[in-house]
């Protein structure tokens, strides 16, 4: 087995960091309140200001200084020294983003001392000028200013074949910014990487100064405790292992921004208060727990809620989001404390139960709750087990960026949302619902936008299909599968779909022939057909098709 361990990250790429960083809300009013001068005559905001011209003068000429350093050990010298120091601003923005967190989250403000308040400023100071220093030698080095330049260096890949041996160096590496382990030349014989978890117990509590932590696709059932030495952490990828559990100091990364648990199939639950997470921003799975945990903080008591409401703190959360075993949320308000509604930038969201036999009104009230914000894209609802869809799903004006609906293994689902379907949706799946698909009507011919509609399974009683006005006219791609019983396909409902041109019907098995009514329409370009016995030819052009 060959593990691959990428170091570093390129400088230029953390000048953004800083520049952002010290433009955040919690970091400026910190300085502003607690960064005072003996004399008056500078006080927080002006340091930061300072720290920002000084990175701005030396940012100018960095993409020169990478291509100088490869032949002039002088300018290396000026760029290892450059890089060095802005570690240093990097650490103490991020410790002093952390301090005014935890504040945030209930620490007494006589905890932080005026002394140590006193030597962060000092340290700041002292970056400061390092940096100014730094920027004077620019000119004597004869280092150009670029417009658009952009700085990347190779960084050192390290291959690791004997893991304790090769790991073990890495407890010296203190300063170690980003650790990836990468496939899949990596994988074993059972397509993942095998890592024992004690080699991460020996090196990571080391790595205080480590952003990154990549494992995916790594056979990992269970993480060991150790988070709480990892503070600075801002992305961390557990994608597609087999982990069961996150480390309960998972929720002390305060800094983290970046949470990967996409198909950890075997992962059951998230961390109590994980809603302390508050600088998250991408979460891809959300796991929620049959039990409301116990408390990391001594001063915060167990209030009893379930997992789900810590959602609600994660006021930064972007991108898509899929929310799994919602079947253990104790009740409707606490999926209204997930604030859902309040998430402007989540574009995708996935509602995800597990099993059936669950409360049927309580599953009904909660993903009422979970009414998400007007932005939303995309929905998906798999195993739900309610008889109706929530109200807000309807054809209301509030949702009017949902182009994208899937609903899937809904077998108790028979009523379609109050109003009918979302006007503006452009895709809808439904798969595996048999109660909404056996009713008469589906209730599409308003949805003048949707362009891609599938069904596959239930319509146990269709045996024929489409009916004629069952159909949109805007639908361009069509896909049917496993109609148990459709023996007809119905010409007549399909030549009023001018703009449609792709036909897709797998798997039903009892399909024979088409009606004598009607034709195909002529935009149609592709039409498949797979997968059906008593079917044996199909030709186009006016040929009927032979029966068995």
């Amino acid at each position: 087995m060959v593990l691959d361990l990428v170091i570093g990250a390129a400088l230029s790429a953390l000048f953004n960091v800083l520049l952002d960083r010290m433009a955040t809300r919690q970091v400026v009013d910190f300085v502003r309140t607690r960064f005072k001068s003996s004399n008056g005559s500078i006080d927080g905001t002006d340091l930061l200001e300072s720290l920002k011209t000084k990175l701005l003068t030396v940012n100018v000429v960095l993409s020169d200084a990478e291509e100088k350093q490869i032949t002039n050990p002088f300018v290396k010298e000026w760029v290892d020294e450059l890089k060095n120091v802005v570690y240093q601003a990097e650490d103490l923005l991020d410790e002093i983003a952390t301090l005014a967190l935890a504040l945030s989250e209930g620490w007494s403000s006589k905890s932080v001392a005026n002394d140590y308040c006193k030597a962060l400023q000092s340290r700041l100071g002292k970056i400061i000028s390092k940096i100014e220093n730094i920027a004077k030698d620019r000119d004597v080095l004869g280092l150009k200013e670029s417009s658009g330049g952009k700085l990347y260096q190779r960084l050192p890949t390290t291959s690791l074949v004997d893991e304790c041996k090769k790991f073990e160096a890495l407890t010296e590496a203190k300063f170690l910014r980003t650790f990836l382990l990468l496939g899949p030349s990596s994988k074993s014989s059972s397509g993942s990487n095998y890592v024992n978890s004690s080699i991460f117990e020996m090196v990571l509590p080391n790595l205080s100064c480590l952003r990154a932590l990549s494992l995916p696709y790594c056979k990992i059932f269970k993480f060991p405790d150790i988070f709480g030495n990892l503070k600075l952490l801002r992305f961390l990828d557990f994608s597609r292992t087999e982990i069961e559990a996150l480390p309960k100091s998972t929720c002390l990364l305060y800094n983290l921004q970046t949470l990967m648990l996409s198909d950890c199939t075997k992962l059951k639950e998230m961390p109590p208060e994980f809603g302390r997470l508050k600088n998250l921003q991408i979460l891809t799975t959300f796991v929620v727990s049959n039990s409301t945990g116990a408390s990391l903080s001594k001063k915060k008591p167990n209030t009893g809620a379930s997992s789900i409401s810590e959602l609600g703190e994660l006021l930064q959360l972007r991108g898509k989001l899929s929310i799994l075993k919602l079947q253990n949320v104790q009740d409707s308000a606490d999926a209204e404390k997930a604030k859902l509604k309040d998430k402007k930038y989540v574009k995708e969201l996935a509602f995800h139960w597990d099993n059936s036999g669950h409360d049927q009104q309580k599953e009904i009230d909660v993903l009422e709750k979970l009414r998400p914000h007007e932005n939303i894209e995309k929905i998906s609802i798999k195993g739900y087990n309610g008889t109706k869809l929530p109200d807000w799903l309807g054809n209301t004006p509030n949702l009017t960026s949902l182009g994208k609906l899937e609903i899937s293994s809904c077998p108790k689902l028979e009523s379609f949302p109050n109003g009918g379907w979302p006007s503006n949706l452009k895709t809808l799946l439904i798969e595996k619902c048999d109660r909404l698909t056996g009713r008469n009507g589906w209730g599409l011919n308003n949805m003048t936008f949707l362009t891609r509609l599938t069904i596959k399974g239930g319509c146990s009683k269709l045996n024929s299909f489409p009916a004629e006005g069952l159909l949109p006219a805007s639908l361009k791609y069509i896909q049917i599968s496993e109609f148990p019983v459709l023996k007809t396909l119905d010409l007549k409902g399909l030549q009023r779909l001018a703009l449609l041109k792709e036909l897709q019907i797998d798997l039903c098995d009892s399909l024979q022939c088409y009606s004598d009514d009607g034709t195909l329409p002529s935009s149609l370009s592709s039409l498949s057909i797979n997968g059906h016995p008593c079917l044996k030819k199909c030709q186009m052009g006016g040929c009927n098709w032979l029966k068995n």
